[in-house]
């Protein structure tokens, strides 16, 4: 899925943003969609910042890691209720970031605490991976509390 396809899922999903099933996640789907945009954002902000591997120092045929780098992903932290202006913010951030990842070098690279050293083309994989979980979970939720409410008001359940 496109990343622009993504966030107009997002934007689409944003009227659920205070629905929950703790049978799929105890996440709501305004916190799957404020996820989604932060990984987006924060990963332009690491790819930006850094200069063809200037994250990295090779010594003797080995990489190793400047520490002065903050890994992605333990920085964003989730909301109990993300406001809608506040992911309406980052839905823009977010649109401008998927335009100018296209300038970016392909060598530019972040570090993720999970999946180590990431260049501009593994990120925007990541981005794709991340987006398409979350859509899929926001799916099951809206999905599974729209099929309870209406067999509720039916009386089936």
């Amino acid at each position: 899925m496109d990343l622009f396809r993504s966030l107009a899922k997002l934007a689409m999903y944003m009227k659920h943003k205070e629905m929950v099933n703790l049978q799929i996640s105890n996440l709501s789907v305004g916190n799957h969609i404020y996820h989604c945009l932060k990984s987006i954002n924060c990963t332009y902000d690491k790819l930006s910042s850094s200069n063809e591997y200037s994250e990295l120092s090779v010594l003797n045929n080995k990489v190793e890691f400047n520490h002065s780098c903050v890994p992605l992903f333990k920085e964003i932290q989730l909301t109990k209720s993300a406001t809608k202006e506040c992911l309406l913010n980052e839905i823009e951030k977010a649109k401008k970031h998927i335009v100018m990842f296209n300038l970016l070098n392909e060598n530019n690279v972040f570090y993720h605490y999970k999946f180590g050293f990431l260049n501009l083309k593994a990120s925007l994989q990541l981005l794709k991976e991340i987006t398409t979980f979350h859509i899929q979970q926001i799916e099951r939720i809206v999905v599974k509390k729209t099929i309870n409410s209406r067999d509720k008001a039916k009386g089936l359940v």
